[in-house]
Parts: structure tokens; sequence; C-alpha cells
């Protein structure tokens, strides 16, 4: 069985100042955010004056004092960013914003525990960890809580990341990765990259549009390099199941 892309997802974070009782679908009706209908058909999780959640058929929102979180539910990054854009930039142009993060999180499956224990010893060989590293490398026991088939190890690579301070695209901030084993899809991997941008205070006379407008095109930017790192990874997968498996 190839390398499959089984899930792709991605999540806009924005850091600031936020009255969470105010975020709730007919203000957003009445902002032109969102049309009556979808309104009306909003799933409301919870409104109070510490935490707002509610789902629309195009996206959910979570808002909280000091943190907004919205979720495209129908293409990934479908309008998500426009969505913040007028949200922020046009509704509420003086809330204090702090940071915004792009996160994007994808689960993909491989053929073998083989094929995900030989990509995770890329990752973080055993050798450093001396006899328990061997250990580390021996079928897990029968009854183990982790084995799925005879190829299931006694254990291994259960989380890492990466972190690269300053970006390439000269805005303020950092770019994380992460992979584990997928505990959705076994086996496979998960992976999930946040862009973490800084946001300037606005200039005097500005408001929250000149901070949007002067992180250009970000969002798309984010995401196509959140993909390549998946499609590296994955390549990678490939290789190992070719030549070494």
């Amino acid at each position: 069985m190839p390398v499959t892309l089984e899930v792709e997802s991605n999540t806009l974070v924005i850091v600031g100042n936020f009255n969470p009782a105010i975020f709730q679908p007919y203000w957003f009706f009445s902002q032109d955010l969102i049309g009556e209908d979808e309104a009306q058909k909003a799933q409301i999780s919870v409104v109070h004056p510490d935490i707002t959640s509610f789902q629309t058929e195009s996206f959910q929102i979570t808002v909280e004092p000091e943190r907004v979180s919205l979720i495209p539910l129908e293409t990934i990054g479908i309008g998500i960013f426009d969505l913040a854009l007028r949200l922020f930039g046009d509704c509420l142009p003086q809330t204090p914003l702090r940071a915004l993060g792009i996160n994007y999180l994808s689960h993909f499956r491989v053929s073998s525990e083989k094929v995900q224990n030989s990509f995770g010893d890329i990752l973080a060989p055993k050798e450093p960890w001396g006899k328990w590293g061997e250990q580390l490398n021996q079928p897990a026991p029968k009854g183990s809580q982790n084995r799925i088939s005879k190829e299931t190890r006694a254990g291994g690579l259960r989380s890492i990341s990466m972190t690269k301070y300053g970006r390439d695209d000269e805005k303020k901030g950092f770019t994380q990765v992460k992979i584990e084993p997928s505990a959705t899809y076994r086996p496979g991997v998960y992976v999930e990259v946040n862009n973490h941008f800084d946001l300037e205070k606005p200039i005097k006379g500005e408001d929250n549009s000149s901070i949007f407008a002067r992180l250009g095109d970000v969002y798309d930017s984010s995401i196509e390099q959140s993909k390549s790192f998946v499609e590296h990874f994955m390549t990678t997968c490939s290789i190992i199941e070719r030549d070494h498996v």
C-alpha cells in the first residue's frame, strides 16, 4: 500500500483581548459576516463571558478572553483568513491583537509498522540511548497496550518537534513542526505545523486592517510551506518502503 494522505485540516488562532459574549451567530449576521440562514442554523455550544463557541456550515469558532480559534469546515483554508480580516479589520478594528497562528495538521498512513519505525529511527536514532535504546527496539510484549502486530516495538519515538526562530518572509515569529505516530491511522504519522506571527502594534492613526495588510499573503504561503513539509515526510517514508523494508 502506498503512503497515503488521509486527513488535513487547519486552524487560525488569534491572540489578543476579546469579549467572548458578543461573538454570537446573529452578531456575525448583523455585521454581514454570514447570511441569516447560516446564523439561524448555527449550532451554539456555549455563550458565556469567559468563552463562546459555535459552529456554522462553513466554520467553527471558539472565543476566550485572550484567544480566538477559527476552523474552516469546508475545504482547507477556504475564506477563513478573509473572515478574520473582515472580523477584526472591518468590524472590530480597534480590538488589541498580539499574535497570529496558522496551524496545519495532517495524518498520513504508511504500509507497515516497519516503515513507521524506520522513519522514527531517522528522526530519533536509538544508539545515543545506549542499552535502553536497544530495549526500545525489542518486540512489544504480548498483551502490551501499544501492540497491534508482531512488528510493534517495545517503545520508540512518541513526539518530536523542531522550531526555527526568525522567518524567511522577514515577519516576526517562528515556525514549529511536530511529528508523532498517528493515533487515528495506524500505522501512520501525524504532522502539525505552527506558523506563528508576532503582530506589530498599529502606528498612530492605523487600525487592525493595517496590521493584516502588512501580513500580505502569509496565509497561503504558510499552508503551502506546511504541505511541503508533509510531502517531504511522505516521500521519505516511500523511499524507506522501497529501499529498506
